[in-house]
């Protein structure tokens, strides 16, 4: 009796499948930057890992300047919506990323290093 039911179930499930098909699937976007846009969110996010102990400073948005000082191995991670200031305070300590893109270890030895990214541009370096 009950094997019955679930054939009789899956006999009017096919059917009413069949009656309706399955819509059509969506276009894909028209290029690459169409899907990250889709995708990414917008703004600045940036990465630093030290390699070596260094104090960086960050002003996110026009706000006030924030000091950190990372060991060795330790990281941060930044997000803006419109700009991002980021200084090291010695160059080839840290190794920074900026929306993805891996920058290595900016700066010379030494010498603070510093950049600013705005959104639109913050594609690196």
């Amino acid at each position: 009796m009950v094997a019955a039911a679930v054939l009789v179930l899956a006999a009017a499930f096919g059917v009413l499948s069949a009656r309706d098909p399955a819509p059509e699937p969506a276009a894909p976007p028209a290029s690459a930057a169409a899907a990250l846009a889709e995708v990414a969110p917008p703004g600045i996010e940036v990465a630093v890992l030290a390699r070596e102990p260094v104090e960086v400073t960050v002003v996110i948005d026009g706000g006030e300047p924030e000091t950190y000082a990372l060991r060795v191995g330790e990281g941060r991670s930044f997000a803006a919506a419109e700009s991002l200031r980021l200084r090291l305070s010695r160059g080839l300590t840290a190794q920074v990323t900026v929306n993805g893109k891996d920058l290595g270890m900016p700066g010379r030895p030494g010498r603070p290093w510093s950049s600013t990214w705005r959104y639109g541009t913050a594609s690196g370096g």
